[in-house]
């Protein structure tokens, strides 16, 4: 999360001004393998290596993640692009439903122990680190080999003819300057920030959040979390459609559900109750659909500055707001768990109310 926030500018500006998306894909692809390569090198036996390879991973993302509405505006049209930005996010919760699924799927202890970093299974930890690098291997090729071009060349909409046919094509810093100028684009960027913030806080503080269930439970609360992220990512295209791409009304229904989801969390988190998994699945459901309108509104909104820059500074306000929420998550004692969600469940409620107030004019045309 702190890597993001700071690279995240120099890489799209980069993909902005010099690289375009099939390169700055490349490049992601290719850090993000050595990164996997690194950390399985350092395998159970060396954690310097275990984190540089993770440093060089989430440099890497800094150039696939914001290409999400970047790849959608430039390849569909403007009753496809909302669902194909939900299909880009659902690939990337699909990634984390595998990572954060594996410890239901495989128990990573000696046999015979209780938790602790001690008593971790070397040989089960580099099987599966080998299996990321494969993984991360595969990606890289299948990109170098499928994507060869930024845009195919008859724009798919009204938005892309504009800014490819008519000169409004900009450059990273003008984008900037777009998208900071506009009063409606910086509170909405706020309430994006604050929102999926938390949305990324979450998975951080599961086992402490449930420390009475085994392990494999919390390895399921984790992957019902974001089986139901994939399944919002899914949805959210179609439920933008069904409400004549009214983003804004979208966004505030799926943050009510947020509220009410975190709230239930709340409620069966106080008695260890296994009701959590159903309120866990709704949060990860709402804030995943959320998280994929908002890409759409936010483009939207500041029209026709580079939506890959757009969505970088979106998902830096993101990440730093995550960062933030972990941290104060981390320096809490464990007991204070009912504390860290009702923090949570605040910061969702700001948004909703900053949502509510704002007044801003979707300027991209259909």
């Amino acid at each position: 999360m702190y890597v993001f926030v700071p690279t995240n500018f120099l890489s799209m500006y980069l993909v902005s001004n010099h690289l375009g998306l099939a390169i700055g894909l490349k490049t992601g692809a290719l850090l993000n393998c050595l990164g996997a390569i690194v950390r399985f090198a350092g395998g159970a036996q060396s954690y310097f290596l275990v984190y540089v390879g993770t440093f060089l991973c989430a440099i890497g993302q800094t150039f696939i993640l914001p290409m999400l509405p970047l790849l959608s505006g430039s390849w569909y049209g403007s009753h496809e692009r909302a669902e194909a930005t939900g299909m880009g996010a659902l690939a990337y919760q699909t990634g984390m439903l595998i990572g954060l699924g594996a410890t239901a799927a495989v128990d990573f202890r000696i046999a015979g122990t209780e938790g602790g970093g001690a008593e971790m299974n070397a040989d089960k930890l580099d099987n599966y680190l080998k299996l990321q690098m494969v993984v991360a291997i595969v990606a890289l090729a299948m990109i170098f080999a499928n994507v060869t071009t930024d845009r195919p060349k008859t724009p798919p909409s009204a938005a892309t003819a504009n800014i490819t046919g008519h000169g409004l094509e900009i450059h990273y810093r003008e984008s900037i300057r777009l998208i900071y100028q506009n009063p409606a684009s910086v509170a909405f960027f706020v309430v994006f920030g604050l929102s999926v913030g938390v949305f990324y806080a979450i998975p951080t503080f599961l086992s402490q959040i449930v420390p009475s269930w085994p392990p494999r439970d919390q390895g399921w609360l984790g992957g019902i979390y974001q089986i139901s992220a994939v399944i919002g990512c899914f949805a959210a295209g179609k439920i933008v459609d069904m409400f004549d791409q009214k983003y804004k009304l979208v966004a505030l229904y799926l943050l009510a559900g947020c509220i009410a989801s975190v709230g239930g969390f709340m409620l069966a988190v106080s008695q260890q109750s296994y009701f959590a998994m159903i309120a866990c699945g709704c949060i990860g459901f709402c804030f995943s659909a959320f998280m994929s309108v908002g890409i759409e509104f936010g483009t939207a909104l500041t029209y026709p500055a580079q939506e890959a820059a757009v969505y970088g500074v979106l998902d830096s306000t993101a990440e730093l707001s995550g960062f933030l929420l972990v941290t104060v998550g981390g320096a809490m004692n464990n007991d204070a768990r009912m504390e860290f969600i009702a923090i949570l469940f605040a910061t969702v409620s700001v948004s909703i109310v900053i949502l509510w107030f704002i007044q801003g004019e979707v300027k991209r045309p259909t």
